[in-house]
This record gives C-alpha cells, sequence and structure tokens, in this order.
C-alpha cells in the first residue's frame, strides 16, 4: 500500500511545503532576533528579508529592528539611494500602522534630518508632526537607536542623547529652531494649543478564583446491588440445604458485609476525585496568581510609562509656551511694523508728522480681533490675544489725514495679504465714531469669535462688540476694538488709541 503524505491544507498543498510556510516564517524571525542581537547584520537582514517576503503583516516593531539592521551602524548618508529608499519605504509602513511606534517616528526623523544636511535640500513638511510623535519614545529604544546609529549633529538625535543621559521624566529638548520667526511662530502655536492632561491610570482588578467544590461523601454505593446479588444467590443456596433461620443470619451478615465493602470502595473513589479536585485548584490558583501579578506588573508599566510621556510633554509645553512680556513684547512689535508699513504706503516720513503748533505727532493705532479668529490670554486677569486681528493707523499731517488698514497674524508675525489705505483733508470726514452692537450669530455659520481654553474652549454666541468707525467719502474704515462676553461677565480688549484718536479729529475739526 501507497502512502502520500498530501492532504487539505491551503488547497492541495505539500504537507511539507505547509509545515515550512507556517513554522518557516516564525523561524526566520527568531533567528532574525538572535542575528540582531548578536550583532550579526548581514545574516539578521538576511533571515528579515526571508520573513518579510512570507508574513502578511509584520508588526511595527520588527519593521523598526529591520530598519536599525539595514542602516548597519552607519549614518543615512553613508548608504546606496537604493537602500536608503528601502528603509524610508519600511518606516513609512511602521508609521501607517494603527500601533505606531515612536522609534519609527524618531528613526523617520533621523533620516529626515541627515538627509537634509548632507543634500542642503528642504526638510518634508511633516517633520515637525513627526518629531512631536517622537518625543514619546521609550528610554531603551532611544539607548538601543544611540547605540546602533553613530552620533551625529541630527537635532534627533542630539535629543534622544539628552534623553539617555538623564534618565528621569525629565522632557526631551526637542531642537530650538534658528530663524526668530520660526521659533516665535512654535512659541505662539503652544500658546494657541492644548495643555497636556494627565492620562487616567489603568486601575488593577485581580482576576478571582472561584475553586471547584469537593464532591461529598455521600451516596449510594456503586456496587452494593451487584454484592447484594450475589449475596442472595449465595443465600438461596445455602436456604435450600441448612434451613429458613440460618437463611436469614446469612443474608443479614452478607448484606452488612457487602454494605461496608460499598461504603469504603465508594469513600475510596470520592478521596480519588477530592484528591485530583484539589491539585486542580491548587494549579488554578498557581497560575491564576502569576497571571495576576503579570497584570499586575504590565499595567504598573503602563501606567509609568504614560505617566512619563504626560511628563515629557508637559515639560515640553511650558518651554514653548511664551511668557506675557513674550506676548507683549510681540504684539508691540506688530504694531511698529505696521505704523512703518503705514508711512511706506502712504509715502510719509516722521518729520512730516506735525500738528498746527509744529508738535511732532505720533500715529495712532486701533486694534482689535478679526473675526472667526480666537483669543486666548496668558494668566487670569491678562489680555485675551487673538491669532489674527485688525490694526487701523491714523496718520495725521497739518493739511491731510492718511489711513492704512490691514490684518496681522499674531502666530507667526506676518501681515495680510488685503491692505488698504487712503488720503483725505480734515474737512472732507464725514463721521467718526465708536459705537456698540450686538452681534446675532447667524444659523448653520461657525462662530466668529472663539475663547481658548485648557479644558475646553468656548464661543461668543451674542458678543457685545465695540467699533471704531471712520467714514469719509468713497470709503468707510471700522475696526471692532472690544468684544464683551455679556454671560461671563468678561471684556475682551488689546492696546488700543481707539479713543485718543476720537479726541483728536474732533479737535481738529473744531479748529
Amino acid at each position: 500500500m501507497r502512502v502520500d503524505n498530501v492532504g487539505h491544507i491551503h488547497g492541495d498543498q505539500h504537507y511539507n511545503e505547509y509545515n515550512w510556510i507556517v513554522h518557516g516564517s516564525a523561524d526566520h524571525l527568531e533567528k532574525a532576533h538572535t542575528a540582531f542581537t548578536n550583532g550579526e547584520y548581514g545574516n539578521a537582514e538576511r533571515y528579515y528579508r526571508e520573513y518579510l517576503a512570507e508574513a502578511a503583516a509584520p508588526s511595527p516593531e520588527t519593521l523598526v529592528e529591520y530598519v536599525l539592521v539595514l542602516l548597519g551602524r552607519q549614518l543615512p548618508r553613508d548608504h546606496t539611494p537604493a537602500r536608503v529608499a528601502e528603509i524610508l519605504r519600511v518606516l513609512d509602513a511602521a508609521l501607517r500602522s494603527e500601533s505606531a511606534p515612536p522609534s519609527a517616528a524618531a528613526l523617520w526623523c533621523l533620516m529626515e534630518e541627515d538627509l537634509c544636511h548632507a543634500q542642503r535640500r528642504a526638510p518634508h513638511p511633516d517633520l515637525p508632526r513627526v518629531q512631536d510623535q517622537a518625543l514619546e519614545v521609550d528610554l531603551q529604544a532611544a539607548r538601543l537607536i544611540c547605540e546602533l546609529i553613530p552620533p551625529c549633529d541630527c537635532p534627533t538625535w542630539r535629543m534622544l542623547n539628552a534623553y539617555l543621559a538623564d534618565e528621569s521624566d525629565a522632557a526631551l529638548d526637542d531642537p530650538e529652531p534658528a530663524e526668530p520667526e520660526a521659533k516665535r511662530e512654535k512659541h505662539m502655536k503652544t500658546f494657541f494649543g492644548k495643555a497636556p492632561r494627565r492620562p487616567a491610570s489603568r486601575q488593577f482588578t485581580p482576576e478571582e478564583f472561584l475553586p471547584q467544590q469537593l464532591e461529598p461523601i455521600s451516596g449510594s454505593p456503586p456496587n452494593g446491588p451487584a454484592i447484594g446479588t450475589t449475596a442472595a444467590a449465595g443465600a438461596l443456596v445455602w436456604w435450600l440445604s441448612s434451613g429458613f433461620l440460618s437463611f436469614l443470619i446469612l443474608v443479614g451478615a452478607v448484606w452488612l458485609v457487602s454494605k461496608l465493602v460499598s461504603v469504603r470502595n465508594n469513600h475510596r473513589r470520592i478521596a480519588r476525585t477530592n484528591e485530583e479536585i484539589e491539585r486542580r485548584n491548587a494549579q488554578e490558583h498557581a497560575e491564576i496568581q502569576r497571571r495576576n501579578a503579570e497584570s499586575y506588573e504590565e499595567i504598573q508599566r503602563e501606567n509609568a510609562r504614560r505617566t512619563a510621556a504626560y511628563k515629557r510633554r508637559l515639560a515640553r509645553y511650558r518651554r514653548w509656551r511664551p511668557s506675557a512680556d513674550q506676548l507683549e513684547q510681540w504684539f508691540r512689535a506688530d504694531l511698529e511694523a505696521a505704523r512703518a508699513r503705514a508711512l511706506d504706503r502712504l509715502g510719509l516720513v516722521a518729520g512730516q508728522l506735525v500738528d498746527e503748533t509744529g508738535r511732532e505727532q505720533a500715529p495712532l493705532v486701533v486694534t482689535g480681533p478679526v473675526r472667526n479668529s480666537r483669543l486666548r490670554r496668558r494668566e487670569p486677569g491678562g489680555p485675551h490675544y487673538p491669532d489674527r486681528f485688525s490694526v487701523f493707523v491714523l496718520v495725521m499731517t497739518q493739511q491731510k489725514v492718511g489711513a492704512y488698514q490691514g490684518t496681522v497674524d499674531f502666530v507667526t508675525g506676518r501681515r495680510g495679504a488685503v491692505e488698504k489705505t487712503c488720503e483725505f483733508r480734515y474737512k472732507d470726514i464725514v463721521s467718526i465714531s465708536v459705537r456698540s452692537s450686538r452681534r446675532e450669530q447667524k444659523a448653520g455659520n461657525a462662530p466668529e469669535y472663539t475663547v481658548v481654553g485648557d479644558d475646553q474652549d468656548r464661543t461668543l454666541e451674542v458678543p457685545l462688540e465695540e467699533e471704531f468707525v471712520l467714514i469719509v467719502p468713497g470709503d468707510r474704515f471700522s475696526v471692532v476694538t472690544t468684544l464683551m462676553d455679556e454671560q461671563h461677565d468678561e471684556y475682551f480688549r488689546l492696546y488700543s488709541q481707539a479713543d485718543q484718536a476720537l479726541a483728536v479729529i474732533r479737535q481738529r475739526l473744531q479748529d
């Protein structure tokens, strides 16, 4: 008879081939880990390639190890373009997974920073976002990366190395931009962003042990009927030969003996059963204790990791959150830039800004938040700063008035693309006023003003606006200078010279 080891495994696949597919990939991964741990990068790369060719969905941690093997203790710039492309392709696959490890983000940043420095090119636009992900890297991964990648001037490598120098919960010192504009933008994005929230700790709930109950020593003997039947047959034979009284005595004796034997056998069976139950209970109890201990340790490690990551994010947030003095300094610098821009667009110089008495009259600036802007203050009782604000500059000479209006992005300090200038005589002013009105939010429209908070944002649904308005023939200038949230009895106002501009214009019109 001929026996063939062909079965219906994955179709009509040969058993040996099936066994190679199921168990071969695991063997390759184990060999790859061993070679990687021993520093045999050539063998590790071969085993990783064989494993990845067979595995349907490799874990992102395995892809990170494969990238470290491909780098082979060299900087990214030292590899060929084909090898660099393969490394980036593997890192992209690791970052696209749902549980992308921070170590993959750190390696991607190292690759990008080193190649940008070597090739003198601009960094990838996603670099800041991935750098934020890299801040979550744990101590073990940071140590492995710094050990396997030579020291370099990359900001991410310096960050990881600084983390290793202090193995406490200190913040990973992310790189500081060299340009003042980029540094300010990073500060301001942190200011208008959310403060990190302390993570909720996972609670340990032990698995309860419910032992199997022992079998009670009761019940009818299992072999009593058989013994009783045998005894009855023997008693019948004895009665036929001896007499009725002897028969009764014999029956009673045989029944008592069979009962005692049955009870003894039943007790032995129950004892053996209970011993087996106690043995299984002891094994199950020990297994539950082991699982509880592992679960408790895992939860403790997870809580410690979350707390350490929270402390790093909090330290980073505190570092990049601008102070009240910085905010005021940047805001006043933006106002000075707006004054200079107004003089340049109007073709005036400071010497021309004099009144009828010959005294120099500095340009007056009226500011206020742009609609659909977000407001936040640095500390309780301090001013609310909008992320975008409108600026109106009033420039007065002896014969005429110049007006300039534009917007400023307070996050970057850049002025908006839309600007407006106008020159007119004092007698051409039709109206100048400061008026208050309620701003009703239209149904279906986004809120026009949002107050940013650490816990949650709130919108000003029906704010009371105070608006500076200047009307001249053929033109109209208006700036919202003050907002009031009547529900919370709170004012939102920045530095503005609206009242001063109103007084000066009225004085000139009276003269």
